[in-house]
């Protein structure tokens, strides 16, 4: 049981380390990662570590297709027909396939980080692979470019709402205004989501939240903000306002008023994340529990999975059907389906 703890504690650090250090989109943990859900919800794909992309049969479960990419996994997501999945690999290059055939019909070189806006049929990736200032918004079924954002900094983490019609920035903190408060001197009294607004706002670092109309790339709004996200951010627009869920879980929500809030979904650290393509439902998980939180009122339920035996087990990646069930992957290449309440309903493996 000691050594059991002692490999938990390295894992963390190593992997908290990992996403704060990380440029590169390949799979954040090993096993399984992105995962997506056709819009008629009969097939379900997903890959990772083992540079295989896998269509799941989604009342089944049963693999019905196995093609080997080359490439490890990063992102996945249908288009809003599915007749069309956007990949992207780990050297953020970003392919267009055949829902049918799984096979290439369109490849653009360094699209990386993608964000995709499914509903609305567009994607935003950027080509400025190490800062991410240059962000273009592409077609998902075609891959024609539709417009591009050039932001003036370099970037933490960007997404779409919706209908597109909005990405949101998040850049990299610096050194700015703020005052500097050591870590020893926070007030003892302060503990959650108090104690980590206060070292927020005391860290003597700041980051300039941005608002660009899309495709056009008009800049809407430009926010200096005591908030900073480490590199693993997943932004995404409901509608006018912003939200940041990051692997710290010290997440932040913008108001269309600029009010800065930070929260927590229940849990510790959010290893896999996903947004529902209505952005009205946040799924994430760590260590073999996961959360599934409503946007509205920001109010969430946990869940807990069957375990295995041996080394720990920890989530990679979410995707959301339109009739509210999730489904989740892990680091143990199994597939996960969370209903709508919430609750979790099976497990099964992916080989």
């Amino acid at each position: 049981m000691r050594r059991f703890a002692i490999a938990v504690l390295v894992l963390g650090g190593v992997l908290a380390a990992a996403s704060l250090t990380s440029f590169a989109r390949d799979p954040d943990w090993g096993g399984l990662g992105p995962v997506a859900v056709s819009p008629d919800g009969k097939t379900i794909v997903t890959g990772g570590q083992n540079r295989v992309l896998y269509a799941v049969n989604a009342q089944t479960f049963e693999v019905t297709r196995r093609v080997w990419v080359e490439a490890r996994i990063g992102f996945l997501s249908y288009n809003k027909d599915g007749t069309r999945i956007v990949m992207e690999d780990e050297e953020e290059n970003t392919e267009i396939l055949d829902a049918a055939t799984l096979q290439t019909v369109k490849r653009i070189g360094k699209a990386g980080f993608v964000d995709a806006a499914r509903l609305a049929d567009v994607m935003a990736a950027t080509d400025d692979l190490s800062y991410k200032k240059q962000i273009r918004f592409f077609s998902m079924t075609d891959g024609s470019v539709l417009g591009t954002a050039a932001c003036a900094e370099k970037v933490s983490c960007f997404g779409l709402n919706a209908d597109a019609t909005r990405l949101g920035v998040l850049t990299m903190s610096a050194p700015g205004k703020e005052n500097k408060v050591e870590y020893k001197d926070v007030p003892k009294e302060l503990s959650g989501l108090a104690r980590k607004e206060f070292v927020q706002k005391n860290d003597g670092k700041t980051a300039r939240l941005f608002v660009y109309e899309a495709p056009s790339g008009k800049v809407l709004k430009d926010v200096e903000t005591w908030y900073s996200s480490d590199s693993s951010g997943m932004l995404f627009m409901d509608g006018e306002t912003v939200y940041v869920v990051n692997y710290s879980n010290e997440n932040l929500q913008v108001s269309t008023s600029n009010e800065l809030k930070l929260f927590e979904c229940q849990g510790s650290y959010n290893y896999g994340r996903g947004v529902s393509d209505d952005r009205k439902a946040i799924l994430v998980g760590g260590l073999a529990q996961g959360s599934y939180t409503k946007v509205d009122g920001l109010s969430g339920l946990t869940f807990q999975i069957d375990r295995l035996r041996g080394w720990p087990e920890y989530f990679g990646g979410f995707a959301v059907h339109a009739d509210g069930t999730g489904y989740g992957t892990t680091s143990s290449s199994r597939l996960i389906v969370i209903s709508k309440e919430g609750k979790f309903l099976k497990s099964v493996p992916v080989y």
